[in-house]
């Protein structure tokens, strides 16, 4: 059915046999008037056929769409109040409940629960490694390498155990074989927290470890453990939550190992 269908009307009709089958039929069909069902929908059918009809420009682009096999037009008309089209027309219904995205992130938050419930034992753990009494681990420097590269260069001090270490600039060309480097390492992980070198009375404390200059990794992921108990019911928080967390735990599994 076409529009001049609708409107009992030739294509070839002019403007005021327009004009004056729509004011026939809306004063038949008007929802005022005619308490059939139907006459609101066919009222609706009358009205978008005017609305087409009557204007010469989109009764132009109509007639080229009934040429090429169409009968109804896609095109939304901008003389038209948004919320009259709303009324007009039938669109599909917005899809209920969570999202595909949103399905997947629920499924992925227990995962992320896991990864806090096991923060709150590695927390632990380093409270533990932080206020138990550190060991002293003294070593004796056998060697003395250097390395460099087109950007950087600087020596490393070989201990006689086999492990070596970067030589901080603050003792560059100070260090000598067989001095003595006490190292001072924590009880559980040991880690390095400072190092002296007793001949020369030189304590270096500016080490790259999380209970140096990097404690406030630990301190970010404390917090963010704390964060996915407390928020643990608004999905999309809690997972871009729990991808940090991940990140964090396993920044701070390694550096610890």
């Amino acid at each position: 059915m076409t529009l001049y269908d609708i409107l009992g009307i030739s294509q070839a009709a002019s403007e005021q046999e327009i004009k004056k089958a729509f004011r026939k039929l809306a004063l038949q069909y008007h929802p005022d008037k005619n308490k059939n069902a139907d006459a609101t929908e066919k009222f609706s059918l009358i009205q978008q056929a005017y609305d087409v009809l009557s204007n010469p420009q989109l009764k132009l682009a109509y007639d080229k769409r009934l040429q090429q096999g169409h009968t109804v037009p896609q095109e939304e008309y901008p003389n038209r109040h948004p919320r009259d089209r709303a009324r007009r027309y039938n669109y599909p219904p917005k899809p209920r409940g969570p999202s595909e995205e949103q399905i997947l992130k629920q499924k992925a938050l227990p995962y992320f629960q896991y990864v806090a419930k096991a923060g709150v034992f590695l927390i632990l753990f380093m409270v533990v490694d932080i206020l138990l009494p550190v060991r002293l681990n003294e070593k004796t420097i056998v060697k003395i390498s250097s390395y460099s590269n087109r950007k950087i260069s600087y020596d490393i001090m070989h201990f006689n155990d086999g492990t070596s270490y970067k030589v901080p600039r603050d003792l560059e060309y100070r260090l000598e074989i067989d001095d003595k480097v006490v190292f001072y390492q924590t009880y559980l992980s040991r880690t390095t927290r400072q190092f002296t070198v007793p001949r020369l009375t030189f304590t270096y404390t500016k080490l790259a470890t999380l209970y140096t200059n990097f404690r406030f990794v630990p301190l970010l992921f404390f917090l963010g453990v704390i964060c996915a108990f407390i928020f643990k019911n608004k999905i999309d928080f809690s997972f871009s939550l729990g991808v940090v967390n991940l990140f964090l735990f396993i920044t701070i599994f390694i550096m610890l190992i």
